[in-house]
């Protein structure tokens, strides 16, 4: 019902550098379980879909789960947010 996803990243807990893995469902098998069972299935799998989003990053070494670094900076101004979405937007046009 399940995979892993793996990344490399430092462990914030242990510090060793290596692998960490994720959970995340096999839609595959949901789908076919939700034919199998004329629809009865997709209450099923709208939840481990939401359980999904939850799951954390989890040290190999450890096994202790890992906080998400955010990609950019937080942002504190109006200017900054709307300074932030027009370079973006030039990126993407050039």
């Amino acid at each position: 019902m399940f995979r892993n996803y793996y990344r490399l990243a430092k462990c914030g807990e242990c510090g060793t550098k290596g692998l960490q893995r994720r959970r995340v469902p096999r839609h595959s098998v949901h789908l076919i379980l939700i034919i199998a069972t004329l629809g009865l299935w997709g209450i099923c799998w709208v939840i481990t879909i939401i359980a999904a989003r939850w799951e954390p990053w989890r040290c190999r070494e450890c096994g202790r789960p890992q906080m998400e670094v955010p990609v950019r900076p937080a942002v504190t101004t109006a200017a900054e947010v709307v300074g932030s979405h027009l370079d973006l937007l030039h990126q993407h046009f050039d």
